[in-house]
This record gives C-alpha cells, structure tokens and sequence, in this order.
C-alpha cells in the first residue's frame, strides 16, 4: 500500500525541539495530515501522518502506514495510532511531499467513529443492557441530551455507551463508573 504522496526526492526541514515547540497553533494546523518524522529523545523514530497535535504540550498524534509498523503483520488497509507525548520529542523531521486527497480520506475513514456506526436499533439495544446494569448496581441516572445517560448527576455516558464514552470532571467518579461499565456480563440475561 502506498501513501498516495509525490516523492521525486523527499526533501525535509528538520526542526529542533526548541523550534518545534515555537510554532503557533496556526503552524502547528498546517501540519495536519503531512507526512513526518518524530525522533524521541531516547532516539527512536516515529513516521507516520499527522492526525492531531496539542498546541499546549505539542503532543503528536500519528497515523502510521502498515508498510512502517514494526512487530506485527497488518491486516490490508490497518493503520495504527501513535501517541508521542510532547515532551518526549527530540526532533521533528518534515517532509515536503504533497499529499493526495485520498490520503487524508483514509485517515479520516480510518477513525473509529466512521468504522463503528451502529443503527438506532443496536444502540438502543446497547443503552438498555447498559440502563438494566446500573439499575441491578443501584445506581442513579438520567435521560441526557442526545440519547446520553447523566449517571449520579456527575458522569454523562454517550452513545454507543463504552467506558471510554464517559465525560467526567470528577477522576474518581469517572474510574468509578468505567470500571462498572468494563463488568457489564456480554448477556442481557445475565444482569
């Protein structure tokens, strides 16, 4: 598989971490979805496209190619997700090729929102067991917007209603009720 990027001779701009970290959020959204290459400080290079950067601790998130990723055999089409934490990042290498438009599609179809569209009928199916779960734990909740359920009045829980779907402000509640939702049994007749 191909990245769908020129590559006559890749020419790159090497920027330092001090030069990295510089660089204003409008620099930083113009290098959404172009190719780059991270060095940590520990020396390890990270090559991938770019799908998001924290203006605040310039964190990088990758989409890296199955042609690049290292201790597995990808699936056609399989691309993994790097998270390189800002401080980690010794060097950020940039390359000057032009990417096609069909690879930001692919980033972007790659995105477990686009994968994982569930109809009204699964998700309400899923936000029932969920409902049959909590009401077994004795545990309070709430209709919220958008078919979310607002659980004890801290924790909304939005739809397809996975652990990772709770919003909390408060980290205990949040570990809390994650951790509920990671033992709810696979069968409804269980609960």
């Amino acid at each position: 598989m191909t990245d769908n990027c020129v590559t006559k001779e890749p020419k790159t701009t090497l920027l330092t971490v001090e030069e990295f970290k510089k660089l204003s959020p409008v620099e930083l959204n113009q290098l959404l979805y172009r190719k780059i290459r991270v060095t940590s400080i520990r020396g390890t290079d990270h090559e991938g496209h770019v799908y998001t950067i924290d203006p605040v601790s310039k964190s990088i998130v990758l989409v890296v190619p199955p042609a690049t990723t290292v201790a597995r055999l990808p699936a056609e089409g399989d691309r993994t997700v790097q998270l390189l934490v800002g401080y980690n990042i010794d060097k950020v290498e940039l390359y000057s090729e032009n990417c096609a438009p069909t690879v930001v599609d692919q980033i972007v179809a790659w995105s477990p929102e686009s994968q994982n569209k569930l109809t009204e009928l699964e998700l309400g199916k899923i936000r029932r067991r969920v409902q049959l779960w909590l009401d077994k734990n004795y545990i309070q909740y709430s209709e919220g917007r958008d078919n979310s359920l607002l659980i004890l009045g801290l924790c909304e829980l939005c739809p397809p209603y996975r652990p990772q779907d709770c919003l909390c402000t408060n980290e205990i509640v949040l570990g809390r009720i994650q951790k509920l939702l990671e033992n709810i049994p696979s069968d409804t007749e269980t609960i």
